[in-house]
């Protein structure tokens, strides 16, 4: 009786084991979530939209892109031709482009409240329209930047075409209308608005790694004139997948106060403010840190405080020139030749030795 009991139980422990791993491995292959679908192509139906639960929106077939406009001329009368994914941009988080598409639109991923921090360019592509990209950056998620990755190498992309076209209002204001203006040279600074939110690009790649980048580093040799002056810095960043992350900055130098202000959605110290505090030069420098404070990336960019505060006598005196050739203008010139003669004369220097300290 008892070895038929435990048969029994081992018969009903292998049966749940078999049920649970079956049901397991079903949930596993399980289909994502089709949100909407539709279609997307030049000629209608040779390319396909599918938007996913998890936030991916797929383009897929093969030809070109339908081309769209959002808020033509900021017309508010005019018939809008907006992509068929417009009213989901809150859900996007991934753009993918697949093998056997040729273009994208133009406004394509235009709009406010664009939130997708990737988007995967096909080897296929031939041509873009205009700026298809723009995000708004007050709008994008957790303050992440996007990663554009193109499957190609940076030399197959020099062959990826940037066509510009130029629109107009129809006289009954029914429609926008595009003409074909030719082609510029080609850049990924044409393929988004990057005056929007900051991204990167990665070629033949998939998946970018973590990273941090200022906004400013781009700038040449920031510069802060008056003590009332002050600049901003923001980072935007890729860390898709990482927790428990920390923004971390730092001044090298005493040039420059630092202030930070935290995203509101993140919580994190995505902006840095500097104020001039006296003349020199800082470094600026921003970290992306883990939870156990592993540096995942930095960036950094110098900022030149020219206040006069801080400076030397000889220095004092070109502030001072400088001032005068900036407010005077051409009366400054003037004024600065007899500076130097006055100064010459006074103190027995060279004229040629004084042009040297004021440049």
């Amino acid at each position: 009786m008892k070895n038929n009991f435990k048969k029994l139980i081992s018969v009903i422990l292998c049966a749940v084991l078999i049920f649970t791993t079956a049901s397991t491995a079903f949930a596993a292959d399980e289909p994502r979530v089709i949100v909407d679908s539709g279609y997307c192509g030049a000629q209608v139906e040779n390319l396909t939209w599918t938007l996913y639960s998890d936030g991916e929106l797929v383009i897929s077939g093969k030809g070109e892109m339908d081309w769209y406009y959002v808020d033509c001329f900021n017309d508010s009368s005019v018939v809008e031709h907006r992509p068929p994914w417009y009213g989901y941009y809150r859900q996007i988080d991934v753009v993918t482009l697949e093998e056997g598409v040729e273009s994208i639109g133009n406004d394509a991923f235009s709009g406010n409240y664009i939130g997708y921090y990737k988007v995967n360019i096909p080897k296929t592509l031939r041509f873009y329209e205009n700026h298809p990209f723009r995000v708004n950056v007050n709008t994008c998620k957790d303050g992440q930047c996007c990663v554009l990755s193109y499957a190609g190498t940076k030399e197959e992309w020099a062959n990826v075409e940037h066509r510009e076209y130029s629109y107009s209002v129809k006289a009954d204001k029914s429609e926008c209308v595009r003409k074909y203006t030719g082609l510029t040279n080609d850049s990924f600074n044409y393929l988004i608005y990057s005056r929007y939110r900051y991204f990167k690009v990665c070629f033949n790649s998939t998946e970018p790694e973590a990273f941090i980048q200022l906004v400013g580093i781009a700038l040449d040799n920031p510069k802060l004139y008056d003590m009332d002056d002050s600049k901003e810095f923001s980072v935007y960043y890729y860390a898709k997948g990482l927790e428990d992350i920390e923004i971390c900055w730092t001044v090298e130098g005493d040039a420059i106060n630092q202030k930070c202000k935290e995203d509101s959605t993140s919580g994190l110290l995505t902006v840095g403010i500097y104020t001039p505090n006296k003349y020199g030069t800082s470094v600026v420098k921003v970290e992306l840190l883990d939870s156990d404070g592993n540096i995942l990336s930095s960036d950094s960019t110098e900022v030149f405080s020219y206040v006069k505060e801080g400076r030397s006598f000889s220095q004092l005196l070109k502030y001072y020139y400088e001032e005068a050739m900036l407010r005077l203008g051409v009366i400054g010139v003037g004024v600065a030749f007899y500076f130097e003669f006055v100064i010459s004369a006074l103190f027995g220097v060279p004229i040629e030795f004084i042009k040297d300290i004021f440049g």
